[in-house]
Parts: structure tokens; sequence; C-alpha cells
């Protein structure tokens, strides 16, 4: 009957199946993701290895919280935890991302300024929420944005190129 409490000894069942309540208890874990292996719980059409094939078995069940590209590496969390999982990736909770990126050639003050008063791309308006430079041509780069392959877009599109990228 809707309304109806149920304690963890009921036993519960639908058209006579039984219905199985989520654990109060979930898992998340860090990956440090490689590079060549794509964020996806199956091969794609390219046949790359996915990040699921670097979990033991018992560990295969969990969901990427986010996604980095192919030639990406770095910082991936894994959860059950649907709550942990939706505050991560919508974007109207703003959650930042951290990034080491180094490009082909250093960035001019005036390139600094485009990355962050954003920049138009295919798919909106892109911006860098901050950058700092590190040593030679190696930023921090931090967003809280999630557009498919920003950060190399937006290099792109100041007629730089990403040379390794690395979420941390």
């Amino acid at each position: 009957v809707l309304g109806d409490q149920v304690t963890p000894t009921d036993k519960v069942t639908y058209k006579g199946t039984p219905v199985v309540g989520k654990s109060a208890e979930s898992t998340t874990i860090m990956l440090n993701k490689p590079i060549g292996f794509i964020t996806s719980r199956k091969r794609d059409e390219t046949e790359a290895p996915t990040v699921m094939e670097l979990l033991p078995k018992e560990l295969q069940h969990l969901k990427p919280v986010g996604r980095l590209d192919k030639e990406s590496a770095g910082l991936l969390l894994l959860t059950d935890d649907g709550d942990l999982l939706y505050k991560s990736t919508h974007p109207k909770f703003e959650v930042e991302k951290e990034y080491l990126v180094e490009f082909e050639e250093r960035l001019s003050p005036v390139v600094l300024k485009q990355w962050k008063k954003g920049m138009k791309l295919t798919d909106g308006i892109a911006r860098a929420d901050s950058m700092e430079h590190k040593i030679g041509t190696t930023y921090k780069v931090v967003l809280h944005q999630g557009k498919t392959r920003q950060i190399r877009r937006m290099a792109g599109k100041t007629g730089n190129a990403v040379t390794k990228l690395t979420r941390v």
C-alpha cells in the first residue's frame, strides 16, 4: 500500500519476485586512468580498452563519475553511489575539476585572458575558472564545465595544441 514503511527485516515481493533494497553502504574508488583507455563500460567501435578492464571483477559494477578522453590520464572516480554520481556530474552543482595541461607553446597573456573570459565552441561558451602557469608550457587549469574534450578544443581555438593532459 502506498506510504507503507518497510523495515530492513521485511520481505517485499512484486508479482511474486523478491525486491531487494539498496544497501546503505556504497563503494567509491579513485582510479589513475592511463592514456589509451576510454571511460566507458563497453568497448566502442575503435575497440579501445575500457577503464572497466583495469578493475577486478568485483568492482566492475561501478560507474565512472564523468569522463576522460582516450588521450588523457589522471583521476577518475568510479562509484555505485547514485547521489554522489549525480552531484558530481550535474552542471548545476558546478563541481570544479583540476588539470595539469602541457601545451605545445607557452600561452601569451592575451590567450590566458581569452581562456578566463570564455570562448564560443560549437556547444556553447567554454571558459576556465582559473589558470596558473607552473613551468615551461605546463599550466594548472581549473574548470567546472564538462564539455566534451573542452580543454583540447579551447586550445585549438587559440591556435595551440595540448601535448599532455592529466586530471589531478
